[in-house]
């Protein structure tokens, strides 16, 4: 389950299981015939909340995601473990952090949060393309990406955070580029969103008509956290392969 002490820094390459990874950028990605089956929960048993509570029993995909300690400006949110799972409808994820999104905030009102990328069908030759010394080449093959940011609850930070995220497409020329189709705003103050957080970190329940999840087609997951500014071709990044099966 989510712990304050994840797993010392795997180095860059180094394969945890078979399939899932931590990668330096630009690493090319691993093959889909032994794709990890993600888990299938029962429809209804998953309270969208940010509590580990609901992931008791099942695996995390990556044990230490991203970058280890503190994530951007190396004093804020570190993501440890990552659990994925589906229910048939959509895709879960946890991403477990120390400290806690409202505790960081209410300390320090800034901090990073983590990118995902979703390469559908595999294929680094389709979707997105790493172009210049700012793009992201470890996302080259990607389809969709998913943004965020944190805002005040309230007034201030001193009231605890929200988080706002959206789905976009990303075409051939750039991340987000002119033609990149986003899903409405979710708020994770919002009754229906697609986001939460609680006292274990980041939860989202995606709809995986949304992602264009099919059946029994493995997919790329890339889970990417800040450690040097702003700049997410900086990021460091780890990714899977898996595959849903109904």
């Amino acid at each position: 389950m989510c712990g304050k002490n994840g797993l010392h820094w795997i180095t860059a390459g180094l394969v945890v299981g078979l399939f899932a990874m931590t990668v330096a950028v630009g690493q090319p990605s691993v093959g889909t015939s032994g794709a990890t089956a993600l888990p299938k929960v029962e429809a209804g048993k998953m309270a969208l909340d940010g509590d580990a509570k609901d992931w008791t029993g099942l695996k995390p995909l990556w044990e230490e995601a991203g970058a280890k300690g503190g994530g951007m400006w190396k004093q804020t949110i570190d993501f440890k473990q990552v659990y994925v799972a589906h229910d048939g409808k959509r895709l879960w994820i946890l991403a477990c952090s120390s400290p806690s999104p409202d505790e960081q905030y209410r300390t320090h009102e800034r901090s990073g949060l983590f990118e995902l990328y979703f390469d559908m069908d595999a294929n680094r030759d389709t979707g997105y393309q790493a172009a210049g010394p700012f793009d992201i080449a470890a996302a080259r093959g990607a389809e969709l990406a998913v943004g965020m940011a944190a805002r005040p609850k309230g007034g201030s930070y001193q009231d605890g955070c929200r988080i706002i995220m959206a789905l976009h497409g990303l075409n051939s020329r750039g991340k987000f580029g002119s033609d990149a189709q986003a899903s409405p705003r979710q708020d994770s103050d919002e009754a229906g969103s697609w986001i939460a957080h609680g006292p274990d970190g980041v939860e989202m329940a995606i709809p995986l008509k949304d992602l264009n999840v099919k059946d029994g087609q493995p997919f790329r997951i890339l889970f990417g956290e800040k450690n040097q500014g702003l700049d997410s071709s900086k990021a460091v990044f780890s990714e899977a392969v898996v595959v849903v099966k109904d």
